[in-house]
């Protein structure tokens, strides 16, 4: 109990007083100085400031700059529009802010940039996401590729990333079948010089476009780096121990055990389908937000905490009470609606089923008109059961897609199927 409740209360009360302590220290430090004429000013701002308050730049002329100018070009540079004339990439240093006219063009050195910043309240914060910037800039720098987690900023170098002398695939021998084509080829390779030729010929005369944009080229690297893909395997964990998700290199979406790329709408459409379903049969408590569903009895209903609504058409009766409903004569528990005025029913019961259905067409409606398709057999068995046909399992090889699809394959698939066949 002491250490959920008093404990937490005294760090703050002390944390607090801290914070007092140290402007009431300053204030008689800054009033000392100045009574004892050692004050010195900025060469910013032109305020005058104890030493303590200043650093300098590295140049032969050492501006004194006051901590204040420092961090209020810090907190601009990474969170306004003064990156570029603020902060030196290259050195990770704040550039000279004095303004004598001469264009300094010295720095001011991490070190004392930091010193400055931690006089800050928030100086451990605006540090941390300086660093981040100088870190984006410098893998931008480097030009390598890059996996970047889709919930923060975090990126690290691809790790299928290979040198251009070890990204040659193997030839694969494990299956006879292709150990006979390959031995078919290399036979049938002289006899098929001429025709090579002779289309190599055709293609330059025509200049096709696949060959003049290097189409062929590219969508073989594609093939290539689609095959280390998935010898990788498409999980991505953020190593930045303030977000550490899990997430999928293909569709930039949450990591599930079960995963399934691309389920997103699907995943949203059945929300929504969930949502339009349980707020068509329950009510919520307006004052107090309680959610309740009718088993039996009248319909004027009264919460816990003494808001009174009717159930049926959900309006406050707090005023009315019985009023508001139909007095003309009926048997008790009669629920057809009155012939002779238009109140609500005291005894009328809505049919659930009738109402879930209407909730679910109009969610699936709604959805349909925004991705303008029509659902599929497999796509309404995983609204109906939570799972995705085949149960996450691969796709298969991409001579089973492209059986399946009973289609002309296209330029990637045939690449697809060339390195899945003949590389390991």
């Amino acid at each position: 109990m002491y250490d959920a409740l008093v404990r937490p209360l005294r760090v703050r009360a002390r944390e607090a007083q801290e914070v007092a302590d140290r402007a009431v220290a300053a204030a008689m430090h800054a009033d000392e100085a100045e009574r004892m004429g050692a004050t010195y000013e900025c060469c910013c701002c032109f305020a005058d400031a104890t030493f303590e308050e200043f650093t300098q730049c590295n140049g032969p002329e050492g501006h004194l700059i006051c901590f204040r100018c420092v961090r209020h070009a810090v907190s601009e540079a990474v969170f306004g529009q003064g990156w570029q004339s603020s902060i030196d990439s290259e050195s990770g240093s704040l550039r000279c802010l004095a303004v004598d006219g001469g264009g300094c063009s010295s720095h001011v050195a991490p070190a004392h940039l930091r010193n400055a910043m931690r006089a800050e309240t928030k100086g451990d914060e605006i540090l941390r996401r300086l660093d981040q910037r100088l870190a984006e800039h410098a893998l931008l720098a480097a030009g390598l590729p890059l996996v970047r987690c889709p919930f923060c900023s975090y990126a690290e170098v691809d790790d299928i990333y290979l040198p251009q002398r070890d990204a040659a695939p193997r030839l694969r021998f494990d299956s006879l079948i292709n150990l006979v084509l390959l031995v078919i080829f290399t036979c049938t390779v002289p006899f098929l010089l001429p025709l090579v030729l002779l289309s190599t010929l055709l293609a330059l005369v025509l200049g096709t476009q696949l060959l003049l944009h290097g189409g062929l080229s590219a969508e073989w690297s594609r093939a290539l780096h689609r095959r280390h893909r998935r010898r990788r395997g498409p999980k991505f964990t953020c190593l930045d121990p303030d977000c550490a998700r899990t997430s999928c290199l293909a569709c930039q979406k949450s990591w599930s055990d079960i995963h399934v790329c691309n389920e997103s709408s699907l995943v949203a459409l059945r929300t929504q389908v969930e949502q339009a379903m349980s707020l068509a049969i329950k009510r919520v408590c307006p004052r107090c937000a309680t959610s309740f569903v009718k088993n039996s009895g009248c319909n004027k209903l009264t919460c816990p905490c003494g808001y009174k609504m009717c159930y049926v058409c959900r309006k406050d009766i707090g005023d009315e009470g019985y009023r508001h409903y139909c007095d003309h004569f009926r048997p008790d528990g009669d629920p057809r609606p009155c012939r002779e005025c238009d109140r609500c029913n005291l005894w009328e019961t809505e049919d659930t089923e009738a109402v879930l259905r209407a909730a679910r067409e109009e969610a699936e409606r709604r959805w349909t008109e925004t991705e303008k398709r029509e659902l599929g057999g497999s796509e309404r068995e995983f609204l109906a059961t939570g799972f995705a046909a085949g149960g996450g399992r691969p796709d298969g090889s991409a001579a089973d897609r492209i059986v399946r699809r009973r289609q002309l394959p296209s330029v990637a698939e045939l690449c697809d199927l060339v390195v899945e066949t003949l590389f390991a």
